[in-house]
């Protein structure tokens, strides 16, 4: 393994750190329901609020990384958010959780521009998209620790330690990361690191960016649901305990997820070898995986929890395949020195869609079930590909 992919792999650790900080929550969610006295009400709230500093904190956050630079900006991103993380352990009522959470998303919108900038600096334009499916590989490791590793920890020893646990993890990376990149060999005049810098003034005038971001709106839909609702989809659906949902099935997502990442990248380099443009294989592979979500809407009818699972599995497999490819998309367009910040574009938007999404799916869910929710969000990443196929440059489609 060159040194550059090493550096790379060390960094995407953060990503796990990052994910199962923000996973803790959902995962726990009926336990902590129980133990703080809140509702399936309420739990929405507190999504629409972490994803409302998430949002709009993001620009900020990509800004600040593209000024300072991606180690000393990453290194105080993850300080803070592990510092909120743990600070959840402590939390004694409701508002208490709602406060320590909230102030986690405020800084972990620094997780994903910080990756892309990562992905810029090391990799080449062919080879991009497996900087975000690295992530998402990371993501959903975290996923998968979240919903096994950290439900045997709440159970065994209290759920306190579900939260204290990751974030002390956190803390610890710190030291690992700023020895690894002390060391770090990224070759002068490499293509994966050099780009034209671009004034953030032409950026915010271009409509493509504001289209990256209007469709990664509707892109994310999909995982947002599975991210966030999974186990509560399971336990109200089919009356499932969180130790026989987080066990036997809401793990399953999360692993399928990897490969999915891994097929985005790889499915977009074929494209590329075989004769496209590294941008339009890309929006080939976002318009398949989209087609691909539509089974969403089936996932409520199943007979079973096994069925909803694959379907579920299935589902997130293909929003993790287009989201690698749909967040490489304005990296190449803006280059490294302006990656942190066209990437944080679309981390608001997701926070924005989480902000409207959260207390929406929640009242839906408590009165109607899931069903109207998958049906609707199964068909909105083929909006978000609509949106960025109206608002591409004239000049990339030649």
């Amino acid at each position: 393994m060159s040194n550059r992919w090493l550096v790379l792999s060390i960094f995407y650790i953060s990503s796990i750190l990052n994910y199962v900080d923000r996973q803790v929550l959902s995962t726990l969610s009926p336990l902590l329901r129980e133990q703080l006295h809140f509702t399936v009400a309420q739990y929405g709230t507190m999504i629409g609020v972490f994803n409302a500093l998430y949002a709009f904190s993001a620009p900020l956050a990509g800004y600040l990384l593209d000024r300072y630079g991606l180690h000393r900006g990453t290194t105080t991103a993850v300080a803070l958010w592990s510092l909120a993380g743990l600070a959840r352990g402590f939390a004694f009522n409701f508002p208490s959780l709602l406060v320590t959470h909230s102030i986690l998303g405020l800084f972990e919108s620094a997780g994903i521009p910080s990756t892309a900038k990562a992905s810029h600096r090391y990799l080449k334009p062919a080879e991009r998209a497996f900087g975000p499916a690295i992530s998402s590989a990371g993501l959903s490791i975290g996923g998968i620790g979240a919903a096994t590793g950290l439900t045997w920890i709440a159970l065994r020893f209290g759920w306190q330690w579900a939260f204290i646990v990751p974030g002390a993890l956190g803390l610890l990376w710190i030291p690992l990361w700023i020895w690894v990149a002390r060391h770090e060999q990224v070759p002068e005049g490499d293509p994966a690191t050099v780009a034209p810098r671009i004034d953030f003034h032409q950026m915010l005038r271009d409509p493509q960016l504001w289209g990256f971001a209007a469709g990664n709106f509707f892109a994310m839909t999909i995982f947002a649901l599975w991210t966030f609702w999974t186990t509560e989809f399971f336990v109200k659906t089919y009356s499932l305990s969180l130790a026989q949902t987080n066990y036997g099935f809401a793990w399953m997502p999360a692993a399928i997820s990897v490969l999915g990442a891994m097929f985005g990248a790889w499915l977009s380099r074929r494209l590329t070898l075989s004769g496209l443009t590294p941008e339009n294989a890309r929006r080939r592979t976002v318009f398949f995986m989209a087609l691909g979500m539509t089974i969403t809407a089936a996932v409520p009818f199943m007979p079973t929890a096994g069925w909803a699972a694959l379907l579920i599995s299935l589902s997130y497999f293909c929003a993790q395949a287009q989201g690698v490819n749909f967040y490489t998309l304005p990296v190449d367009a803006y280059g490294q020195s302006r990656a942190a910040f066209a990437v944080a574009l679309l981390t608001m938007a997701f926070g924005v869609l989480n902000l409207i999404m959260g207390p929406l799916v929640g009242r839906i869910a408590s009165t109607h079930g899931f069903a109207p929710v998958c049906y609707v969000c199964a068909f909105c990443p083929l909006i978000g590909y609509a949106i960025i196929t109206l608002t591409r440059r004239r000049e990339a489609t030649a």
